[in-house]
């Protein structure tokens, strides 16, 4: 005794393939994802729109092009309003922030990408005024600090000195508008990660606004405040607008775990900063 389905196997094939899609996840079929990138953080990244540069950009196109299901456009953001729409729920990832959870409790982290050494950057004649071995941030009190728009590092004890005043902070969008501003007197010193510093060095070299020091003031590197893993931020505020986000988070964390193993993450960061001849 033969079925109507024994007689007919396309129908089998059909309903097999009706079943199928019906159990898997609605993101199955290459969902598209926008990313968003900090856009005035070279060599990391920085660009403007879906024109975007940089280490952690090549690291992540490199990772999204291995994930299945997934079409991924990265588009440059100023960093203050990429925190905003994660904040809001109504932007899905944004990179590289650090592990802030109690400044950002509105983000979810993929794991460590690469490590950045933050570092305090600022000029020979005040290195000179400051006790040998300069502590951090005490050291630092009554000088006006520049930091990159929506940063938020330097640690709990330099942003408790700035709260109560005795550190003034002032925020500029960039590493080479904070350098200017170092090298025309209207900072003390600049925190931010040690290779983005000397990127910036190099670019105000190249554009003949810095000298090394021969007509200008020179800048120094001073201490080492902290090391600081990037990551790659999603939103948990976003009440199910990215139903994908939990598969999405562990394909790109089991990629970038496997590009580490492979020490493809630390071939890609020496291969560009050669590229970029960014010398330190």
């Amino acid at each position: 005794m033969h079925s109507k389905a024994d007689k007919h196997p396309g129908i089998v094939l059909i309903l097999f393939f009706l079943l199928a899609f019906s159990l898997s996840p609605a993101w199955a079929e290459n969902t598209e994802v926008v990313v968003f990138a900090d856009d005035s953080f070279p060599p990391y990244s920085y660009g403007e729109g879906c024109e975007v540069e940089g280490i952690y950009t090549e690291i992540l196109r490199k990772a999204f092009s291995r994930m299945n299901g997934y079409a991924v456009t990265i588009k440059a953001l100023p960093w203050k309003r990429g925190l905003y729409k994660l904040e809001k729920g109504v932007g899905f990832a944004l990179y590289p922030p650090y592990y802030l959870p109690d400044e950002r409790p509105y983000m979810d982290y993929s794991i460590p990408i690469y490590r950045d050494e933050i570092i305090v950057f600022t000029t020979e004649n005040l290195m000179a005024r400051l006790p040998f071995k300069p502590q951090w941030p005490k050291d630092f009190y009554g000088l006006r600090a520049g930091m990159n728009l929506g940063f938020a590092i330097g640690g709990n004890e330099f942003r408790d000195a700035v709260n109560k005043g005795s550190i003034t902070l002032i925020e500029t969008k960039g590493n080479e508008e904070n350098l200017r501003g170092l090298i025309n007197g209207y900072i003390d010193f600049y925190v931010n990660d040690r290779t983005a510093i000397m990127a910036g060095i190099n670019a105000l070299k190249r554009k003949g606004l810095y000298d090394g020091g021969v007509s200008q003031a020179r800048l120094v590197e001073g201490l080492t405040v902290s090391s600081e893993y990037a990551y790659l931020g999603y939103t948990n505020t976003d009440n199910g607008l990215f139903p994908f986000k939990k598969n999405f988070m562990e394909q790109f964390n089991a990629i970038i775990e496997d590009m580490h193993k492979k020490k493809e993450i630390s071939r890609i960061v020496t291969e560009y900063l050669e590229k970029e001849h960014v010398s330190f």
